[in-house]
């Protein structure tokens, strides 16, 4: 959930945008781009189809900025606009997503982050680094087995640790319907990954 300063800091951005002020759209690019990348790379599970989408997604939030209301929040409003277009993005392949795992993905991320310092990187202990890559490629795959719908709500609720009220306004569905579908996909990734 995000601060009030950062709903305000939105708020700002976005009037500035419809004033005109392409800075101010980049603010907004800048401070959303890898939550947005997080969710498209959950759902289609290909690196250079998620950096896609993400710019497709900040191009259609920008043509519709001008006839955004601020009925919702802008990070809410932008989710919905990427959860839309990664829907569309499946639809348009009729095929299972590419599977790329995520957790080499984090990995690589967090070595370069460790590069600049930004993350502690832990002794070395290749057993623990072992068993912990093996059990992110069985998350992984459990996840990707999800219904496309079921796996943006899961990424929404544990990855960018959305409220059941804040992803139900950007997925466009009611609140007990979010909770339906996390429900279900909670207990298919049980199923699953029983045993482990």
């Amino acid at each position: 959930m995000q601060s009030q300063h950062s709903l305000d800091e939105d708020r700002e951005l976005v009037a500035r945008v419809k004033a005109g002020d392409l800075a101010a759209f980049r603010s907004l690019f800048d401070k959303y781009q890898k939550r947005v990348y997080v969710i498209c790379y959950g759902v289609v599970r290909h690196h250079e189809d998620a950096l896609d989408i993400v710019q497709e997604t900040f191009i259609k939030a920008h043509h519709a900025l001008p006839y955004f209301r601020g009925d919702s929040n802008f990070y809410t409003w932008l989710y919905r606009i990427a959860s839309n277009t990664c829907l569309d993005f499946l639809r348009k392949q009729k095929r299972r997503p590419k599977g790329e795992p995520l957790a080499e993905e984090q990995k690589l991320n967090t070595e370069e982050e460790e590069k600049k310092g930004v993350v502690l990187k832990s002794p070395d202990n290749p057993r623990k680094t072992v068993v912990e890559r093996e059990l992110g490629k069985e998350i992984d795959a459990a996840i990707q087995a999800l219904p496309p719908d079921h796996r943006i709500i899961v990424i929404l609720r544990e990855v960018d640790q959305l409220s059941y009220e804040e992803i139900a306004k950007t997925l466009g569905v009611r609140v007990g319907t979010v909770m339906s579908r996390l429900f279900y996909a909670r207990k298919k990734l049980q199923e699953r990954l029983k045993g482990l």
